[in-house]
């Protein structure tokens, strides 16, 4: 490149291929593939072709770029997902050297000085790759030579690894004693229980000092302690501190219960970082020494899990812990990692990156053993301007208001920390280890099948993870359980096609793995599944099978009882929001209005809306009829509905009191209209008068549709003539006399121009 100027053109250029490239490839995996394909074979073809061709330059790529890869090999889909790491190990390295060439051509950092003929360079430490999801097991496991193996089948209590206890205030034969847990479990007790309970810290702590200022991290460094003569140099110079800071690198994708790879200690002057993954790592337990000594303060950062692995790998026990996460807890920072607090007091970016590294490697990258060393080396500082400000925040006058006192009580429960050997509990008892855990901790909807085949696919995973001492994510993510509980898969293809990402030993072990899904698939009948009540306080939901056994067939087929009172099952009134919005205006027990029946005749029979209410059984006995007159009946609500006379209902109840009702009056009358008109055209025989007379006594008389004239349609002269022939007494009201007598509206001008009209404009 010549100059800034072509460079930012370059680089522009570049952005802009790479943003359209990434736009293309989205919305090409967002359409559906699969349809295009078998719509129209052309499309199938030219993305063949185009896949094979970005397959072969990603190879060629891969190839180029790295040695390692010359065996390297993408023809397939499987190719594809087995050599998936290696892709993205090569794509990161090629990123980071087009990273580091760019800072080099912009100035942000100086490119290495040439040698000069003759002179000889000491060679660079090789640099360290993070590693991705399911890295290939290159390293070998050092857990093959410790002089005691990891206990992965161990069932019993699991009993301290003590031979001697140091600063002791109860005997080490005392405090081994077997008792129960909460769970109704046996366990051995904390061995310095009594000593961290009645622990009273150094009076140092309770006062306000001037925080002591670290060496220079660059200028110093720290000393590696490799063999146990080291421990013993490096135990005495402890013995005289009155603080020091301590944190561990641990390593659990290639060990079942995980391996303590690395220690780092510091204290004022000096720092060390303990290999811990020698043969002879059990005796380290002569650390006990300084880290069990009331006059020094151990100052750790998220100790939860420390004290936890110190236990279980080295047989350490903390007494006098202060932990700096539960003071920035209790000092409220919007942050509690130890990233943070270094950000904060020494403006110090931490490497955050190789905080789940390999840290097995032998010989430890530089970067890694810098990462490590940083760790603790800036802690004591941190914990000197942390103590002093929860002193200057504490208020003796309130209660809970010192500080101090607080950080110091949580930091002693958290080394009363135990380890427990982890046993494998096969029901949804109460152990975190099991598959009722997972289950809980992420609550998904499965039927009894997909149940019973979840369970035992994380059995299986749980044994192989102890047969082969890999962890067992590493065997198998989580979310490869649930996907196939839902596929069930049948065949070794389908059982595949679920596993992604899948291991190599998922692979090997593939057949066993489709026998064990298949054996519960058969099984699922009998598989206890999960209580209930359990179920719902853990947010499971449980979807039916598809298939319903016998005895559920048979409850269903089996008949509703005819005596069985339904009038409950039915509501008047909504209860979506409980009795928030109850009302009595729309209650349907207070009508507003009497209710009234108008008869049809030639209409089947059904029962009333009063009927229904009624708690008498119709007789199955009954003889049928033919035709019975049926009639609308009005709830006083606008609503209709049919009623028969032979029903037994209120409507001649209120039939019989219409001579109290305002509205039985107008009915009356219109009844006696009605008589009236069939008299004057001569449509009355003897039954209809008999009829009529019966009506004007408060009867009812049947309305005839057929003949009765047009309201909606009504003619006004058709109004007006059958006014006069009934001589009626008050004018007849014409709803259409107003829209006649209204004076003509202007009319519109609309002027039309040549062209297109101004509605299509």
């Amino acid at each position: 490149m010549a100059s800034d100027e072509d460079f930012e053109k370059t680089q522009k250029r570049i952005g802009e291929a790479v943003v359209n490239t990434t736009r293309t490839a989205t919305r090409i995996a967002a359409e559906d593939i699969a349809f295009h394909r078998s719509s129209n074979p052309t499309i199938g073809l030219q993305l063949d072709q185009r896949s094979a061709r970005l397959l072969s330059l990603t190879e060629k790529l891969i190839r180029r770029a790295t040695s390692s890869a010359k065996q390297l090999s993408l023809r397939t889909v499987d190719d594809v997902d087995s050599s998936l790491p290696k892709v993205i190990d090569v794509a990161d390295s090629l990123l980071e050297r087009v990273d580091t060439s760019l800072d080099e051509f912009t100035g942000l950092v100086k490119r290495a000085a040439v040698d000069e003929p003759g002179e000889t360079r000491a060679p660079k430490a090789r640099k360290f790759q993070a590693s991705s999801a399911l890295p290939e097991n290159t390293t070998p496991k050092p857990q093959l030579q410790f002089d005691v193996a990891p206990a992965n089948h161990e069932t019993k209590p699991f009993r301290p690894y003590l031979t001697s206890k140091p600063h002791a205030i109860v005997p080490l034969e005392e405090s081994l004693k077997l008792s129960q847990n909460s769970e109704g479990f046996e366990q051995y007790e904390h061995p310095y229980r009594t000593e961290i309970e009645r622990y009273d810290y150094p009076r140092n702590v309770y006062q306000r000092q001037e925080p002591v200022h670290y060496h220079p991290f660059e200028t110093t460094t720290a000393k590696l302690v490799e063999g146990f003569e080291d421990v013993r140099l490096m135990l005495a110079e402890l013995k005289n501190a009155k603080e020091i800071a301590i944190d561990l690198e641990h390593h659990e994708v290639h060990s079942y219960i995980g391996l303590v790879s690395l220690m780092q200690i510091s204290t004022r002057d000096q720092d060390w970082i303990v290999d811990t993954l020698k043969p002879w790592r059990r005796k380290l337990e002569i650390l006990n020494e300084v880290f069990a000594d009331p006059s020094i303060v151990k100052v750790f950062h998220g100790a939860y899990m420390d004290m936890i692995w110190l236990q279980r790998d080295l047989g350490i026990y903390v007494v006098g812990l202060f932990d700096t996460h539960h003071a920035s807890r209790v000092l409220h920072y919007p942050g509690g990692s130890l990233a943070f607090l270094l950000k904060k007091f020494i403006d110090f970016d931490a490497q955050k990156q190789y905080q789940t590294a390999d840290w097995r490697l032998r010989p430890l990258p530089s970067e890694m053993f810098d990462y490590a060393r940083s760790d603790t080396h800036f802690l004591l500082y941190i914990y000197d301007c942390m103590r002093n400000e929860l002193i200057d925040n504490s208020n003796s006058a309130v209660e809970d208001g010192d500080l101090v006192a607080d950080v110091l009580v949580r930091s002693k429960n958290v080394a009363l920390n135990r380890y427990e050997h982890p046993i494998y509990d096969d029901t949804y008892a109460g152990r975190r280890n099991g598959w009722f855990s997972l289950l809980a901790k992420h609550p998904s909807e499965l039927s009894k099948n997909e149940l019973a085949v979840f369970a035992r696919v994380h059995r299986w995973r749980d044994e192989v993870a102890r047969q082969e001492d890999e962890g067992i994510r590493y065997i198998m993510p989580s979310h490869v359980i649930f996907n196939i509980a839902r596929a069930q898969p049948k065949d070794r293809a389908a059982l595949l096609g679920a596993c992604h990402p899948i291991s190599q030993i998922v692979r090997m072990r593939s057949d066993e793995l489709l026998h064990v899904v298949q054996r519960a698939i058969a099984e699922a009948p009998n598989f206890p599944g999960i209580p209930p009540a359990l179920a719902y306080g853990a947010g499971l939901r449980l979807r039916p099978t598809a298939a319903i056994d016998v005895a559920q067939a048979e409850s269903i087929k089996q008949p509703v009882p005819a005596d069985v009172d339904n009038s409950n099952l039915r509501i008047y009134q909504s209860r979506f929001w409980g009795h928030t919005l109850s009302s009595t205006r729309s209650s349907r027990t207070a009508p507003l209005v009497p209710a009234f029946t108008v008869t049809f005749p030639g209409l089947r029979s059904t029962a009333t809306s009063d009927s229904l209410k009624s708690n008498d059984a119709v007789s199955p006995d009954a003889p049928p009829t033919d035709e019975v007159t049926s009639s609308l009946h009005y709830d006083g609500l606008g609503k209709r509905k049919l009623a028969s006379p032979n029903a037994e209902s209120a409507t001649t109840d209120t039939a019989i009191k219409a001579d109290e009702a305002p509205f039985d009056k107008i009915q009356r009358r219109a009844a006696r209209k009605a008589m009236k008109k069939s008299r004057k055209e001569g449509r009355l025989d003897a039954e209809g008068a008999t009829n009529g007379d019966a009506s004007s006594n408060g009867g009812s008389v049947a309305f005839d549709y057929e003949s009765a004239p047009s309201v909606l349609n009504a003619d006004p002269r058709a109004i007006a003539q059958s006014a006069q022939q009934k001589g009626a007494r008050r004018a007849v009201v014409n709803p259409y006399s107003k829209g006649d007598a209204a004076s003509a509206g202007l009319k519109r001008v609309q002027n039309m121009k040549v062209g297109k009209s101004t509605t299509f404009r």
